[in-house]
């Protein structure tokens, strides 16, 4: 057997979790016939030493990322124009469509891929570590995007698809482990995770694939500021004008659909995957074990700071008027249809990228059989409070997933003087449609989903 250590030290503070939720599998179809074994474990081990923590890493391949910020980062787009003006667009066509603006500010980003095809040893264990302690803000202010049209006679105009943001994330984090496993990669490695915050091993991580993900968003003490990060969108303009300075008719059919104005903050974004896929061994032996673990806090005797997402004076507007006195008469239609102007705000998130899929997810690829040789009697999971904040959760299982979340700083969403409109001076067998509109503020604590999925595995032994 051969096995590599990879081993680094990561120093951050860890919060009292007061959120745990946790999946376990473990069932009996079949087996088959095994290799000979290896007797190992991929391992991660978070130990506190009087407040210090240092992340052991045992794998191979193994690997771990530490990421800290304590520094202010900050995203502007400011007073900016994307827009067509004309004093008049008779028999053309007019569009604006598709364009971005957009201030996006991230504390520590981390995207890591573990190919499993090289699994040999111990196993495979992956482990990130986030930490910020600094303000991360954005802003877009002052923006315009449109068409301003003198007339429209005989021509098309449609301002599509445009969007208007300020993005904030604290910590973002993607780790997947996947592949296919070597045919002759065994192990008799089961799963299993204890979390114990009186225990100087805080956390211990076991099996033949281990993955886990530490998120921490916190302000530091030295921060007067009254809030922690922020997404700000303030004063911005969608718009499709038509106009005229003499009495006339507008015949075509201008279109104000699919555009948005928004601002997002999110503390902590993490998605993981073990993804075991076919063409190597037709039978994956061994465990899987994934941990998301994710905390929004201030350090002790400091006043929580506000993390919070703010869209204002926002304007989606189309408008059919004259000038100076003159008449502008729709004898066609006007569409405003599907905008959104929205706030959103999020504490800690584990969910996938598409819609529908899972943020802690544990796969087995349809057609590969699973054995765990070593897999406990009886599976379990379970979580014990104690005095204080004194808490302690653990699993034994074949495949295992634990998620930890918490929020112990304030959120806030705030949508204000938000208007979406359609303006027509006269109306003369004509039609306007104002469908299908959003005006939205969202705040969420926290927000997970897991899954394991095996169910269309040749054989499940575990």
């Amino acid at each position: 057997m051969k096995s590599r250590k990879n081993l680094r030290g990561a120093r951050s503070r860890q919060p009292t979790r007061t959120q745990v939720s946790m999946a376990v599998l473990a069932s009996v179809i079949a087996g088959g016939a095994m290799a000979e074994t290896l007797n190992a474990d991929a391992s991660i081990t978070v130990h506190n030493a009087a407040g210090v923590y240092t992340a052991t890493v045992l794998g191979h391949p193994g690997s771990q990322s530490n990421q800290l910020n304590t520094q202010t980062i900050g995203a502007q787009a400011v007073d900016g124009t994307t827009m067509i003006s004309a004093d008049s667009a008779n028999a053309s066509t007019v569009g604006v469509e598709f364009n971005i603006v957009k201030a996006n500010a991230v504390g520590n980003a981390f995207v890591g891929n573990i190919d499993l095809s090289v699994a040999d040893g111990v196993g495979v264990a992956a482990y990130a570590w986030q930490n910020n302690t600094g303000r991360v803000n954005s802003l877009v202010q002052g923006n315009e995007l449109g068409a301003q049209l003198g007339s429209l006679s005989g021509s098309t105009a449609s301002v599509l698809d445009n969007s208007i943001a300020a993005s904030t994330v604290v910590n973002s984090a993607s780790t997947t482990l996947a592949g296919t496993v070597p045919v002759d990669y065994v192990s008799d490695s089961t799963g299993s995770v204890v979390f114990d915050n009186t225990n100087p091993d805080l956390f211990v991580s076991k099996g033949t694939l281990v993955l886990q993900t530490y998120q921490k968003g916190r302000d530091s003490t030295g921060n007067s500021d009254p809030a922690a990060s922020t997404a700000r969108a303030v004063d911005n303009s969608i718009a499709l004008t038509v106009g005229t300075d003499v009495n006339g008719t507008t015949s075509s059919s201008p279109q104000l659909d699919g555009n948005a104005i928004a601002s997002s903050a999110k503390s902590n974004v993490a998605t993981n995957l073990i993804d075991i896929q076919a063409g190597g061994a037709s039978t994956f032996a061994g465990s899987a074990v994934l941990v998301n673990d994710q905390a929004r806090s201030s350090p002790t005797e400091t006043t929580s700071k506000l993390t919070s997402a703010t869209t204002q004076d926002a304007r989606i507007i189309a408008g059919v008027s004259g000038n100076d006195g003159a008449v502008n008469t729709l004898t066609g239609s006007l569409s405003v249809t599907g905008n959104s102007i929205t706030s959103a705000a999020t504490g800690n998130e584990a969910v996938g990228a598409a819609a529908g899929a899972a943020g802690n997810r544990i796969a087995l690829a349809p057609g590969v059989s699973f054995v765990d040789e070593a897999a406990p009697a009886s599976p379990s999971g379970q979580v014990a409070y104690g005095a204080g904040s004194a808490l302690a959760y653990g699993a034994d299982a074949s495949l295992v997933i634990t998620n930890s979340q918490v929020n112990f700083s304030p959120l806030s969403s705030s949508t204000q003087s938000a208007g979406i409109v359609a303006a027509v001076q006269s109306v003369n067998g004509g039609a306007v449609a104002v469908d299908d509109n959003t005006i939205r503020a969202k705040a969420t604590g926290s927000v997970a989903s897991s899954e394991i999925a095996v169910g269309a595995a040749a054989s499940f032994t575990g």
